[in-house]
């Protein structure tokens, strides 16, 4: 079997087996670098490609569910209508990649760079994005359901984030994240002072400063009362 490069069909590894998964294996183990290769429509579930480099890859169409990417490099990839579901993208470059239509559901982003990258119309329900790069990418469309967004950069459109003294915050219409902590905005309206207290050792004194410039920077930046 052999694992060629989309652009120009050239072949990147070749051995003799009777699965992808014996070949991406084989291809692991001699370090190969999978610099625009082709895996469209494969099926590597449960796979394990942690510090791999595969930029400018083509992952259309494939199933991915389950594997593990960590200290992966994957910048101008694309992962157009691929399934990701409960992935390990920890610590990656996914810089100007494509996401668009994808599923990558509770999947761990943490840490990670998606730095000018499509995610519109792709399911990111209760994946792990805290400490992500977002800036300059496109989330339109997309499913952000019982995701985590601590430290996170926002992309100023549909999530913002700013830092405020002693924590970040990062907020979109109906989330906001401020240090570790996240809750829906309605939520944060209502704390008390004794809730807010028990977050964190100096969050009330910060927060009776900053709260009423957040909800407003929440209103101007959303356009639409939190």
């Amino acid at each position: 079997m052999q694992l060629r490069r989309w652009d120009t069909s050239e072949v990147i590894f070749e051995l003799e087996c009777s699965s992808w998964e014996e070949l991406l294996k084989g291809a692991l183990r001699a370090k190969i670098s999978f610099y625009r290769a082709d895996f469209s429509g494969s099926d590597f579930s449960r796979s394990d490609f942690s510090g791999s480099n595969f930029i400018g890859s083509d992952f259309s169409g494939s199933d991915f569910s389950g594997s593990d990417f960590s200290g992966s490099n994957l910048r101008g990839s694309d992962f157009s209508g691929s399934d990701f579901s409960g992935s390990d993208f920890s610590g990656s470059d996914f810089s100007r990649s494509n996401f668009s239509g994808s599923d990558f559901s509770r999947s761990n982003f943490s840490r990670s760079n998606f730095s000018g990258s499509d995610f519109s119309g792709s399911n990111f329900r209760w994946s792990d994005f805290s400490g992500s790069d977002f800036s300059g990418s496109d989330f339109s469309g997309s499913d952000f359901r019982g995701s985590k967004h601590q430290y996170k950069i926002g992309n100023m459109k549909e999530w913002h984030s700013m830092q405020l003294d002693t924590y970040m915050i990062c907020f979109n219409k109906h989330i906001l994240a401020i240090g570790c902590q996240q809750h829906a905005i309605k939520k944060w309206q209502n704390f008390t002072d004794d809730e807010i207290s028990k977050m964190d050792g100096g969050a009330l004194p910060w927060w009776s400063t900053w709260k009423d410039f957040i909800f407003k920077a929440i209103e101007l930046s959303t356009n639409k009362k939190p």
